[in-house]
């Protein structure tokens, strides 16, 4: 990696929160966070509106880039929005990185949140060493990113990687926020536990709520998770078998739930047929809430 210096910001821009810090370049720590709420559904003006008041309220003097990691389909080349799913439709298409460079007169680059995410820890995190990191966020969504030698793997159209939207359960009546049914998303995401935990327990759950009732003997609450830990076990062997990564970093807010994943770890192993496969490394996340900060930080280092 290449020797970098001075300050940048990195955003997080999410469906419901925005989070942005001042990380300096050379040791890539973040200097100052904050916290805002995103409104996603407000519209383009007010999202943008949102994103420069975090990146004001973290801006000490002039900083070298501003680097955005949005949560959805990117146009990396252009700056421009293709589609996020958790906001308002005026978003697409939209010119973020260029709005935001002309009102803030600062170089800004624009890509995926996931990709932010597996790139930090590729770096620097706990996938640091390692040749083919896989990234993979675990929360309301599913997000996924290769990174090759510290380098994102884009694809064609920047979407490689999207695995939450990738069908693992032909014939499964599980329906995936985009509304089709099947995907690893509607299978293995945080919103994929509620849903489960509705259609058996009869009330939708959190993970943590339902590891809880699992613990105290509740027999459905033990069938939530068994379903929950498939799904997962099922995304976890297709990734193997399709990227063949040295390592899968788990990231978001289900990855700090070890008891809900290290058994899908085991059980995708066992599904996998080929036997290099089977020795499948899954860690969790080092950097983080901080991850996404950095990894913008750092694509807005490079660009």
């Amino acid at each position: 990696m290449r020797k970098v210096t001075g300050k940048y910001v990195g955003v997080d821009v999410g469906g419901t929160k925005i989070a942005a810090g001042l990380v300096d370049a050379a040791t890539w720590k973040v200097l100052k966070t904050i916290e805002l709420p995103t409104d996603a559904f407000g519209g383009r003006a007010i999202v943008l509106d949102n994103i420069i008041e975090a990146i004001k309220g973290v801006s000490v003097g002039k900083v070298k880039g501003i680097g955005v990691g949005f949560a959805g389909a990117i146009d990396f080349k252009r700056g421009r929005i293709i589609r996020g799913p958790n906001f308002a439709p005026d978003q697409m298409g939209f010119d973020l990185a260029k709005d935001l460079s002309r009102r803030l007169k600062t170089p800004v680059s624009l890509d995926n949140d996931v990709r932010c995410f597996a790139l930090a820890e590729a770096k620097i995190g706990v996938a640091k060493g390692y040749a083919n990191v896989f990234g993979m966020t675990l929360g309301t969504g599913i997000g996924g990113e290769l990174v090759i030698d510290g380098h994102p793997y884009r694809g064609k159209n920047n979407i490689a990687g999207e695995v939450g939207h990738a069908t693992f359960a032909m014939g499964s009546e599980m329906l995936c926020g985009c509304g089709q049914a099947g995907h690893f998303e509607a299978l293995a995401s945080g919103t994929a536990v509620r849903r489960l935990a509705g259609a058996v327990m009869g009330e939708e759950l959190s993970a943590t709520e339902v590891l809880a009732s699992a613990a105290q003997g509740n027999a459905k609450a033990k069938a939530v998770l068994e379903a929950y830990r498939e799904g997962l076990a099922l995304g976890l062997a297709n990734i193997a078998y399709i990227y063949d990564p040295d390592i899968i970093v788990l990231g978001g807010g289900l990855a700090a739930i070890e008891d809900l994943w290290r058994p899908a770890v085991a059980r995708a192993c066992e599904k996998v047929i080929y036997a290099p496969l089977r020795d499948l490394t899954v860690k969790r996340s080092k950097l983080g809430h901080r991850a996404n900060i950095i990894g913008a930080a750092m694509l807005a280092s490079t660009h």
